[in-house]
């Protein structure tokens, strides 16, 4: 199987998502809070530009944005995007030895500068934030050599902050309607299927004050996505199956793993399968959209239950069938050469991240979601940036159409 867990090819999912398109800070503790999540939801800043340095394990990335809205909610454009990759040391406790805080502090404060210095954005818009997949237990000692460079309060986030954060800004408060502006929040759900788990959720609006509405989050976590699932289909079929035999028991074990696990949550969470409006993110549904609507680059993109059903027989479907959608020919579909190329370079990307088993998988865990979560008949869409959520949390609300 191929995956995308290489630093190579996250350094080059990164920028090419960023590219195929052209933060705000106010002082924070030192851990998210879910409170911190309902107070970013509470904000509605678009217009300008925004900037955001996110340190992970295997590198540290800076972003930044101007954010307009549409009748979808927001467009993004991104003024710069830069990842320095970074081999940060621990000790048997997983405390970061002093020279990685060095190389942590010395290329924040880097890309900090840059930010500022050259894109021109404001200090009160820039955040710097450590993602859930850097545990470690010196917190105070890195965040410390972060201020005294930068002057910003480093915010740790774990796993449960960032999927309401995620909530908060990949899905857009405001949406238009044939009747004019709704509030989208409160009838819509976020699905992320990753490589390795399904997570999701809403928000719930706690209670109005002064006009600025509190949110409270439901998600849910299943332990299971495209590549685990992949892994589990194979060791059911007895280690090393054809491709027919494969999704033959993708359809079995859908039925039983994947789809009994989101029923206890729907039952637990009744709000998942009631809401109307579905954002879906994530690696296979990215490469779903990359194969079927190549030429649609939109921030969210339109799909409905029936393009996830021809993508679930075009994977599962004969060899000729996966070939011709692996490589589409967009010569007369996007005539702009430079754009053309773009768009060629994600779809390469899908075929060296995904072996065609994934790619079953992963049409099988959307199939299945089609099923338990009723999307027939559902308004849904591909929320294309849901990897800067932290950023889009700050102002993806309050807005007028």
């Amino acid at each position: 199987m191929h995956h995308s867990s290489g630093f190579l090819k996250f350094t080059q999912s990164f920028l090419l998502s960023l590219a195929l398109i052209a933060v705000w800070s106010s002082p924070m503790s030192a851990h998210y809070s879910p409170q911190d999540a309902k107070k970013s939801a509470a904000k509605g800043i678009f217009g300008g530009i925004y900037g955001g340095i996110e340190i992970g394990s295997k590198g540290i990335k800076a972003t930044a944005i101007r954010v307009t809205e549409s009748e979808e909610g927001y467009k993004i454009n991104f003024v710069y995007n830069e990842l320095i990759g970074t081999a940060l040391t621990h000790s048997s406790n997983n405390k970061l030895v002093p020279e990685a805080i060095k190389e942590i502090e010395q290329t924040v404060q880097q890309l900090y500068t840059r930010m500022k210095d050259k894109y021109k954005v404001p200090e009160d818009r820039i955040k710097i934030i450590v993602g859930s997949e850097l545990q470690i237990t010196n917190q105070e000692e890195l965040s410390g050599a972060v201020k005294e460079k930068t002057g910003k309060i480093l915010s740790f986030l774990d796993q449960e902050a960032e999927m309401q954060l995620c909530i908060a800004g990949a899905i857009p408060q405001r949406i238009s309607a044939k009747t004019g502006p709704i509030d989208n929040r409160g009838d819509a759900v976020l699905v992320e299927i990753g490589n390795s788990i399904i997570k999701g959720g809403y928000s719930v609006i706690r209670q109005m004050s002064s006009a600025t509405p509190d949110y409270d989050y439901v998600t849910f976590t299943l332990p299971t996505g495209t590549s685990t699932f992949t892994t589990e289909i194979d060791r059911a079929a007895g280690g090393n199956p054809d491709a027919t035999s494969f999704a033959q028991k993708a359809r079995t074990l859908g039925i039983t793993s994947i789809r009994s696990a989101l029923r206890k949550e729907i039952e637990r969470k009744p709000g998942l399968i009631n809401r109307q409006h579905v954002y879906l993110t994530g690696g296979i549904v990215r490469a779903m959209v990359t194969l079927l609507r190549p030429d649609d680059l939109r921030t969210f993109v339109p799909i409905n239950a029936d393009e996830i059903e021809i993508f679930y027989r075009q994977m599962t479907g004969p060899p000729e069938s996966l070939e011709k959608t692996l490589n589409p020919d967009l010569t007369k579909r996007m005539p702009n050469p430079a754009l053309r190329n773009l768009v060629e370079k994600e779809i390469e990307s899908v075929r060296t991240t995904y072996s065609h088993k994934n790619l079953i998988a992963g049409a099988e865990i959307l199939k299945d979601l089609v099923t338990e979560f009723n999307l027939s008949g559902k308004t849904i869409r591909f929320a294309r940036y849901s990897q800067i959520s932290w950023i889009l949390s700050e102002m993806n609300t309050q807005t007028t159409l």
